[in-house]
């Protein structure tokens, strides 16, 4: 039995019932399955015998997408976390296992403490299946003490850090970006640790069919059919626009990769370089002086092609909605300087630590027109155009949330002056009759067939033949 003794919890960690709160039905019932089998009895005795003195673990939690946290105080020492992976809470095309998830952390966050000085939490024990005395796939590690940025109180939580603070921030985290896309390797995939070697070797990861890849090539076709795959079951639907972007979507997926040619630069046979997948706010912990005191959540972790390296962290995101009124556009304003800044501590200062591909970066203006459903400006970088709209695109787990993107993919796929009629014709001419959302009417306008085209963010009708 662990002995008893007075701790203060952190304020982040809720009880059950508040943090039951933010899930849907479905999502609070599966975790509360879950939460009702661990064993936390268990999960205080291990630590106990791991560190040999008395520990409490907290009944409250934090959690994530992925993961359910437990704070642990021992009675002489710093706080350690239980990181525990349950099912899916939020199933999407990219839901692993959580075998998968846990060993591809621990063994990233072990990686970058003996390869760079990236601040990750410390690893004192994992094991990635159920079949334990906790009775869940789990990680013991170091807590770091700190606030993320979502905590800072706004969407684009930068903005309440001082001007001298946030630029000294930018530059704390180019520079860690920079140690991580230093970390080279040979294959593309997740990362395994030998537990009688400690070597580190790159593995198949579950959201990709086939790897480890060898190729970036390969890497690419199989994006482009996870995204097929991931729109597969819409395809029935009676709901014209989801079937729209269920047909769409996966097209200009495949000829995306055949028309750009991914995978056929000098870069397809590596280096491939690591990509935490998630560089965001809330992931993102801080000190008091804003020093990045640790990055968490690698638990989607790859070793990816370099120009599939995201280029700006994905916290700085533009707002969701267009710019509707004076307000929102003084926002799109401000977020554009931000954009401007960030962009020049990237590159102008911390460019030679970064791959080429890097300094090519249209974040800028594409997050902007993603977000507003504007495409009026895309430069002559297509590809990185195309490789972030397509991370957009594969974003949202249902197909209606992609309104926005279909000019933007266009143009980037086929040149800056196709438009949307141009590309349906296309795509009606490799899919063949009847593909482009072929309707039999009855409609007012009597029996005709008629087809559904993507126009303005809109489906709108149009006579077969016209």
């Amino acid at each position: 039995m662990s002995e008893e003794f007075q701790f203060r919890l952190s304020p982040r960690w809720r009880s059950r019932e508040t943090t039951f709160m933010q899930w849907t039905d479905d999502q609070s019932a599966r975790v509360r399955e879950f939460l009702d089998n661990v064993n936390l009895d268990a999960l205080a005795e291990m630590t106990q015998d791991i560190f040999q003195q008395p520990c409490v673990v907290s009944q409250n939690f934090a959690r994530g997408a992925c993961a359910i946290v437990f704070e642990i105080a021992l009675k002489n020492g710093d706080p350690i976390v239980a990181r525990l992976s349950p099912p899916s809470i939020t199933p999407t095309f990219r839901s692993t296992s959580s075998e998968y998830k846990t060993k591809n952390y621990a063994a990233w966050l072990r990686y970058l403490r003996t390869h760079t000085d990236i601040p990750v939490p410390e690893v004192y024990d994992a094991c990635a299946i159920s079949k334990n005395a906790i009775r869940a796939p789990y990680i013991l590690m170091q807590a770091i003490v700190g606030r993320n940025l979502l905590d800072h109180g706004t969407r684009l939580a930068i903005y309440p850090i001082p001007d001298e603070k946030r630029l000294k921030l930018f530059h704390n985290l180019a520079s860690l970006m920079a140690q991580a896309y230093r970390c080279q390797f040979t294959a593309i995939g997740g990362l395994e640790m030998c537990p009688n070697t400690g070597q580190f070797a790159i593995v198949s990861s579950q959201n990709f069919d086939g790897s480890p890849f060898n190729s970036a090539k390969d890497y690419y076709h199989c994006v482009a059919n996870n995204i097929e795959a991931c729109f597969h079951n819409y395809r029935t639907s009676t709901d014209p626009e989801v079937k729209a972007h269920s047909i769409f979507l996966p097209w200009i997926a495949k000829r995306m990769v055949m028309e750009l040619e991914f995978g056929t630069s000098g870069i397809d046979r590596g280096p491939f370089a690591l990509c935490h997948e998630d560089w965001a706010f809330h992931n993102l912990i801080l000190g008091d002086d804003y020093k990045i005191n640790g990055i968490i959540d690698w638990e989607f972790a790859m070793a990816l092609p370099l120009d599939a390296l995201p280029r700006v962290p994905i916290f700085m995101m533009p707002p969701y909605s267009a710019a509707d009124t004076s307000a929102e556009a003084e926002r799109l304003v401000q977020y554009r300087r931000e954009f401007n800044e960030i962009s020049r501590c990237y590159i102008e200062k911390e460019a030679p630590n970064f791959p080429q591909p890097y300094l090519h970066s249209n974040l800028e203006d594409l997050d902007l027109d993603i977000r507003t459903t504007r495409a009026l400006f895309l430069d002559e970088d297509r590809r990185t155009v195309a490789l972030e709209s397509l991370r957009w695109a594969i974003f949202f787990e249902y197909p209606t949330d992609r309104l926005g993107f279909e000019e933007i993919l266009v143009r980037a796929v086929f040149g800056p002056k196709t438009t949307l009629r141009e590309a349906f014709k296309i795509m009606e001419d490799d899919l063949g009759e009847g593909t482009a959302f072929l309707q039999k009417g009855d409609l007012e306008n009597g029996e005709k067939d008629w087809l559904w085209y993507w126009e303005n963010g809109q489906v709108t009708p149009h006579a077969k033949g016209s």
